[in-house]
This record gives structure tokens, C-alpha cells and sequence, in this order.
């Protein structure tokens, strides 16, 4: 399974997120987490309160694994299926540029382009 595990990244984040969240009294609203891989920020999220989490990732497996583990989770390429509006989105992307000697399956998760930002220039003109 291509399943990134949490980094230095991804706990950074979700310290900043606690943080952020920590500080809202309206526990229902919406948080979607793109990319959301193994869930860790969702994960932060529910346990902080915030049960309207909505986990989203290109990968069908990772989808798959996210509701195993009891998350709503869409396979999507970005918004591209996704109609619903929600307050706070969370996403830790891939930032690597290619690396031609990386293994096509662990490409989806590490790399963002060529040049390692084109996933968020993606993002921004969504």
C-alpha cells in the first residue's frame, strides 16, 4: 500500500492545526483533508471534537484505507470531485521535484512536478 507515513511535516502541521483549532467554540464545522494519506490530520481533528471531517486522496487505496479506519473519504484528483463547501481544508502535499530514479508507485505520494511546486500552482487555480 502507498500510504505515506507521517513526517516531521505532517506533525508540524497538525501541532499548528491543534492550535488553530483549540480556539473554536463551533465544533460542527466542515474540514476537508486533501491528500489525506494516513489520516493524521483528520485524526487530530476528530479527536479535538470536529466530527464533520471529510478525508480526500487521488490514491484509491488510500481511500479505501480511510474509510477502513472509520473516515468519510472521496477519491479525487483535487476538487475535481468535490461540489461541498467547507471552512477549513487542510492539505500537506507532495513537495519533491522528480527524481527519475524513484519507483512509479511511491511518485504519487513524494513528488509534486518536476520542479516540485506544480501540485500547488494546481491547487491555486482550482
Amino acid at each position: 500500500m502507498s500510504i505515506y507515513p507521517p513526517a516531521e511535516d505532517s506533525y508540524l502541521l497538525a501541532e499548528t492545526v491543534s492550535s488553530y483549532l483549540n480556539d473554536k467554540p463551533n465544533k460542527n464545522i466542515k474540514i476537508l483533508d486533501m491528500g489525506a494519506g494516513s489520516g493524521i490530520q483528520a485524526e487530530n481533528c476528530k479527536e479535538q471534537g470536529f466530527n464533520e471531517v471529510l478525508t480526500a486522496d487521488i490514491d484509491p487505496k488510500v481511500v479505501k484505507y480511510l474509510k477502513s479506519v472509520g473516515f468519510n473519504s472521496i477519491e479525487t484528483d483535487l476538487f475535481s470531485n468535490i461540489s461541498e463547501k467547507f471552512s477549513l481544508i487542510l492539505f500537506n502535499p507532495p513537495y519533491l521535484p522528480e527524481d527519475k530514479r524513484e519507483p512509479k508507485d511511491s511518485k504519487l505520494v513524494t513528488t509534486a512536478g518536476k520542479k516540485g511546486y506544480e501540485l500547488i500552482l494546481r491547487l491555486k487555480r482550482v
